[in-house]
């Protein structure tokens, strides 16, 4: 009897254990929005549990489970997310859009790593360096190093990336170009002692020094041991300057003239490298205009028709046809100084003027005057860089005379 007792109560425990277990296992159900951002396709949402859905922005899913439950939620554009199941709505979000940025940029270095640049095969070839109507000793050499000297021509053995230019200069001026494809080529440069040039033959080449005469006899100088500018470019700022500077004709009866106007003699000294030749033009077509030089707006100027009074002109038949204006080539030249319609060398003297190294006659300079050769003194003798007058000098010569006389 006493142990049916016993064995009731024990029942008894198991039963009310079991339903306070039941009741703190309680269920809930809730909907999870599984959120894609900056997503442009469709995406998978799951949990370990076996929910899921698939949508493009964001998808909706139902879960049910015990009350308290945490969910890991993971998608198919990567990322993870946790929801608690506590029969309120919630959201897993995902950030898809920096993981396809991820990806793209992952792939793309791959691409650059798997890519080898191959650098450009090294060639050798020889350049030979023609110095044409050279009488001396000339030297030819380039940017990269490589040079000969020779009279007429010589020999220069070069190496390079296949493909590439050199750009050659010789001593007597002049610039050439070569291609490094492994082939001899010729680097050619014009050494003739000619003062007289034509424009083709100094298109490109760079001066240090330029100077000009207009028609009406203005004259200017421009430039310095730095400067470097195109023969181009100094043309281009000579004839803005020289606009409207015209000469004076005086016509024969009968016929009608007009002024020159313009540029009459363009000089270039000192040859050097320019190193941008075409932004140098650009800058000077650009910055370079005649009211900027003259300092006043300047005006077309009208064909000068002379007159000849009314007496006179009711004497003279009608001219059928004018006569036109007549065009004559421009004067130039190079590293010496025009006058006269004619180039004269450095150095050289006529009517009380010399010829300077920066392509323009100037005044001899007078006694105690600063010189660097007799030339340059009007008494045609520099001592100690002073001009001696030359009265000092015709004193020293009586007084040998008298000497030995």
């Amino acid at each position: 009897m006493k142990s049916k007792i016993i064995l009731a109560i024990c029942l008894m425990i198991i039963g009310l254990m079991t339903l306070v277990s039941a009741e703190g296992a309680s269920m809930s159900k809730e909907n999870v929005k599984c959120v894609f951002m900056g997503s442009d396709e469709e995406h998978k949402c799951y949990s370990a549990e076996g929910h899921s859905c698939t949508g493009t922005e964001s998808c909706t899913v139902i879960v049910s489970g015990e009350h308290g439950k945490k969910l890991t939620w993971k998608s198919s554009c990567g990322g993870y997310a946790t929801t608690v199941v506590d029969g309120v709505e919630e959201k897993a979000e995902f950030e898809c859009a920096q993981v396809i940025e991820a990806v793209t940029e992952t792939v793309a270095q791959q691409v650059v790593d798997s890519v080898q640049v191959v650098p450009a095969p090294t060639v050798k070839e020889n350049v030979k360096c023609v110095f044409i109507d050279s009488d001396k000793e000339q030297k030819c050499y380039s940017k990269g190093g490589h040079s000969c000297t020779g009279v007429e021509s010589c020999i220069a053995i070069t190496s390079g990336a296949k493909g590439s230019a050199m750009m050659w200069k010789s001593s007597c001026g002049g610039y050439a170009k070569t291609l490094m494809d492994g082939t001899e080529e010729k680097a050619e440069f014009k050494c003739g002692s000619e003062l007289e040039v034509t424009e083709e033959e100094i298109r490109g080449t760079g001066f240090r020094f330029a100077s000009w005469q207009c028609f009406d006899g203005k004259r200017d100088k421009q430039g310095s041991q730095t400067t470097c500018v195109s023969s181009d470019v100094w043309k281009k700022k000579a004839e803005a300057i020289c606009s409207g500077h015209c000469n004076e004709l005086v016509c024969k009866a009968g016929t009608k003239c007009y002024n020159k106007c313009g540029v009459n003699y363009f000089s270039v000294a000192i040859e050097c490298y320019v190193e941008d030749e075409a932004e140098a033009q650009v800058v000077a077509a650009e910055q370079v205009k005649p009211e900027e030089v003259t300092g006043e707006e300047q005006k077309p100027t009208e064909p000068a028709e002379e007159y000849m009074g009314e007496e006179q002109e009711e004497a003279i038949e009608p001219i059928e046809e004018e006569i036109d204006e007549e065009q004559e080539e421009m004067l130039i030249c190079k590293d010496s100084c025009p006058l006269e319609d004619k180039c004269y060398p450095f150095g050289y003297r006529k009517s009380g003027m010399f010829c300077l190294d920066e392509g323009m006659f100037v005044d001899q300079q007078v006694e105690d005057s600063t010189c660097d050769n007799n030339f340059e003194c009007t008494s045609n003798v520099c001592v100690d860089q002073n001009c001696v007058s030359s009265n000092f000098i015709q004193k020293i010569i009586s007084w040998f005379n008298r000497l030995f006389g």
